[in-house]
């Protein structure tokens, strides 16, 4: 669910620290009796905030407790501190990771592939030690039975988040939530939200199906992307595009570039671009063997303009005298 704060159009409002912080108390309410973590990232670029957020945990004197995930890095270990948002040492530790939170999601911070430092508040009956045990077991996902294959997979990072949860089925969910009442994190709009897990009991599972995760890295540049651009984009069609996006790869856009560009399309022109003739003529010369940016740059901008002008319309506040390619 999402603590939902939207304008009069389709676009969220973003709020500043203090709204977010009394939104996250009234979590807290909700949850009376739960423990309350909250799971950051090390910046790779630390600055004068990172340097305050220490200083403040060293004054609370408050323990970071590394998530150890294995076959990763040390030093990309997520890490846990356990919070009491009724307290004033929890409540400013709270307010600086909400302040780092809203700092991450600034375009100018995005544009240089600035780390999500603050992941999330999770709620939770569980212990510090296993709740750490149990992101570490979730971020590491197996593949293909037969020939087993392990991917890291930071579901923690809120600007992944939304995306993974996006693509998981009811069990995948439930798994990730599994004795966690809420997983609340800044989203990239600003805005708090809140996933909690599926209402339906549906027992434990020991290995739920895997989710389709490919796509989320270049749907998130395209987003990225937007953001630099100035660009608005409503909520409704960055999650349709997913889908768009992952029809692509089923049909052959593997290269990293050619899937960046296509995402960049079905975000830009709308959701259901892929299925205009054009396209879709571009994409059986990819399941050919073609490469899609070069089919693409074949197109002259009359094409393009056709293609924008009878597709679904853009959710960008600005349609005019786009760079399509």
């Amino acid at each position: 669910m999402d603590v939902d704060n939207r304008d009069s159009g389709s676009r969220p409002t973003a709020f500043g620290v203090e709204h977010l912080a009394e939104q996250l108390l009234d979590i807290s309410a909700r949850h009376d009796g739960l423990n309350v973590h909250l799971l950051v990232q090390s910046s790779d670029r630390p600055d004068e905030s990172d340097a305050q957020f220490a200083q403040l945990l060293d004054q609370c004197d408050v323990r970071l407790v590394p998530v150890r995930i294995n076959r990763v890095p040390e030093s990309l270990w997520p890490k846990l501190l356990r919070l009491d948002l009724a307290r004033s040492d929890g409540s400013l530790i709270s307010r600086c990771a909400l302040d780092m939170a809203l700092s991450d999601r600034a375009a100018q911070a995005l544009r240089h592939g600035r780390i999500q430092r603050s992941c999330a508040w999770i709620f939770s009956t569980q212990s510090t030690a296993s709740l750490e045990a149990s992101i570490a077991k979730r971020s590491v996902i197996t593949t293909a039975a037969t020939a087993p294959h392990h991917h890291w997979v930071r579901y923690y990072d809120p600007l992944i988040t939304d995306l993974f949860w996006q693509a998981c089925d009811a069990q995948a969910r439930q798994h990730m939530l599994e004795k966690i009442a809420a997983w609340t994190f800044v989203d990239r709009w600003g805005q708090l939200k809140m996933l909690t897990p599926p209402l339906e009991n549906m027992g434990e599972q020991e290995r739920p199906s895997a989710p389709d995760l490919n796509g989320i890295g270049s749907l998130n540049q395209a987003w990225i992307r937007a953001r630099t651009e100035a660009r608005v984009v409503a909520p409704d069609q960055f999650f349709a595009t997913l889908s768009t996006v992952q029809r692509g790869w089923k049909i052959g856009i593997r290269d990293r570039l050619d899937l960046d560009l296509f995402a960049w399309h079905a975000l830009s022109l709308g959701a259901d671009f892929d299925r205009h003739p054009l396209i879709e003529e571009i994409l059986r010369k990819v399941a050919a063997g073609g490469l899609y940016a070069e089919l693409a740059h074949a197109l002259d901008t009359d094409a393009w303009r056709r293609i924008e002008k009878e597709s679904q319309p853009s959710r960008f506040a600005r349609s005019q005298e786009r760079t399509m390619l």
